[in-house]
């Protein structure tokens, strides 16, 4: 038997009581087309809950004030693997929790049926074969005609897809950072108009650290490359943006503090989106200083060879031309 009440709370009585207006034949019909109509509405109410209740696509969950379950939808039957008939009664949380969750879930639940808002809140669920959903809850108390808080009602939405995914991005964002960071060359992300969006740690060997250098534009680097250096790098860069292909080449640069000269080789890849087009560059710094000291301390001693081997070339020419002199004084004194 339910109990109907109107829009100020009061009880609707099942049977109408005609005490004290049996006299009055006129206010015995207003009081049944009251009642007619108070019935009529929640019986709307109601019908249009229990359809919904049917055919949510979402869970809608009814826990008791000790947080045992009095009811929830086929959705959930569905989703959770269990029908109601099976857990209905039981504790919620020992039910459907693993158990490093219980605490916290309990302590949300302790709140909610306070009337204390805990919108938002994403917690697993396990299933009846095992397996677990992520679902993220909004509650509503319902109270009886005395205002007192009953019962909680859970409304949940399945965003276990949603969670993996997020998982997955945060897995791969830091296999992405470990590898990024390791790399023995500069690596930096910059988008198509030059600016760089990105560096790793490698930086910081010369001096650097990445915070220095995101944000900025590559032609805002002068303190770090020559005016020379600069200007190719910029135009190599423009170019590759255009689609040119750019070989290889070298840019000297030097540390923060102004110690040494460094030598970078620089190999550009074009980035782009998932439509096709360019979005940026990723460029790979290589430090070829060693080989590059190595290059010029081998070019210097090549021409110091030269030189050597020019004087002494000289010099035995010169031995040539005073044997001569000798040869032709002897011959004529003879």
């Amino acid at each position: 038997m339910f109990k109907f009440f109107n829009n100020k709370k009061n009880i609707i009585p099942d049977e109408l009581d005609l005490t004290g207006c049996r006299r009055n034949l006129s206010e015995c019909f207003d009081k049944i087309e009251y009642l007619k109509k108070e019935k009529l509405k929640f019986n709307l109410g109601y019908n249009l809950f229990e359809a919904i209740f049917k055919k949510a696509q979402f869970i809608i969950l009814i826990l008791d004030e000790q947080g045992n379950i009095v009811r929830f939808n086929p959705y959930m039957e569905k989703l959770s693997g269990y029908k109601l008939s099976e857990v209905k009664g039981k504790s919620w949380f020992s039910t459907f929790l693993s158990k490093k969750d219980y605490a916290e879930v309990k302590g949300l639940f302790s709140k909610a049926i306070k009337n204390i808002k805990t919108d938002g809140n994403i917690n697993l669920i396990i299933k009846k074969n095992g397996e677990s959903a992520y679902i993220e809850w909004f509650n509503e108390v319902l109270k009886d005609e005395n205002e007192k808080i009953i019962n909680l009602m859970c409304i949940g939405r399945d965003v276990s897809y949603n969670s993996k995914a997020e998982k997955d991005a945060s897995q791969t964002e830091q296999r992405y950072r470990l590898l990024f960071n390791s790399s023995q060359d500069v690596l930096i992300y910059i988008n198509k108009y030059g600016y760089v969006i990105d560096i790793n740690d490698r930086v910081k060997d010369f001096g650097y650290t990445p915070q220095e250098i995101i944000g900025h534009h590559l032609s805002y680097f002068s303190h770090i490359f020559s005016k020379k250096t600069l200007t190719l790098a910029v135009a190599n860069y423009a170019k590759r943006m255009a689609g040119i292909n750019v070989s290889p080449y070298e840019i000297e640069a030097t540390t923060k503090n102004k110690d040494r000269n460094f030598y970078m080789e620089v190999n550009t890849q074009i980035l782009r989106d998932d439509n096709g087009r360019m979005s940026g560059g990723f460029a790979l710094l290589h430090d070829v200083t060693e080989r590059r000291i190595a290059e010029d301390k081998f070019k210097k001693q090549n021409e110091e060879l030269y030189k050597l081997n020019k004087l002494m070339v000289g010099r035995e020419l010169k031995m040539v031309e005073l044997k001569k002199e000798i040869d032709k004084l002897k011959s004529n004194i003879n």
